[in-house]
């Protein structure tokens, strides 16, 4: 979290970038504060320095927009860590008799789609509506898993697919990748976000 540099965003409320191996963005969060992060490969990580993140930033964001360099400078170093990234393939049960799994402990995802909390949020309400179907508690728990299982599990292979992409460094890769982000039309970009933020009616399954 950097503060005190929201004006490095002027008119917009986020954005994100790429480059050759390496994923950023930034997120206005109030009127003086802004979230960032990046997203490296493995391989750059190791060569991170953990006393020093910010010597890490500033090589990685070399050759970026001045507003994200800024942006990422004015972050004091106690604001800043390094966090390995990690996922699971789905599990094919997530409980058995009166217990049942949600969020993360059913199905942890990395972040590149933007949905880890949101698909505990909808854990939540649709668990809840399965509760409410006046059946045993054990088969209200079996029908919110199978309820979820195909949605959250076509949201980690989302997240997965995403996380290739910001991960590709060759630089023709680079290339094809960067005029495709510049060809799709923006409303198809639209459009598809919103559908992934509209789940089905889960409560009926």
């Amino acid at each position: 979290m950097a503060h005190d540099v929201a004006h490095q965003l002027e008119d917009i409320s986020g954005a994100q970038y790429f480059g050759r191996g390496i994923e950023a963005g930034v997120v206005r969060t109030s009127e003086r504060a802004v979230y960032w992060y990046l997203s490296v490969r493995e391989e750059d990580a190791r060569r991170a320095d953990r006393a020093d993140p910010s010597a890490f930033v500033a090589t990685m964001t070399q050759g970026f927009d001045g507003a994200l360099r800024a942006i990422t400078n004015a972050t004091r170093p106690d604001e800043l860590r390094i966090d390995e990234l990690f996922d699971r393939d789905p599990l094919p049960d997530w409980g058995a008799g009166p217990v049942t799994l949600l969020g993360a402990a059913a199905h942890p995802m990395l972040p590149h789609a933007g949905q880890g909390a949101a698909q505990a949020l909808e854990d939540a309400v649709s668990l809840a509506g399965a509760l409410r179907q006046g059946v045993s508690v054990e088969e209200s728990l079996r029908r919110y898993e199978r309820a979820r299982s195909a949605r959250t599990r076509m949201v980690v292979e989302l997240a997965r697919r995403n996380a290739r992409v910001s991960a590709i460094h060759h630089g023709a890769a680079c290339w094809i990748r960067d005029m495709a982000f510049r060809l799709v039309p923006r409303w198809l970009i639209l459009k598809s976000m919103v559908a992934l933020g509209q789940p089905a009616d889960e409560t009926a399954t």
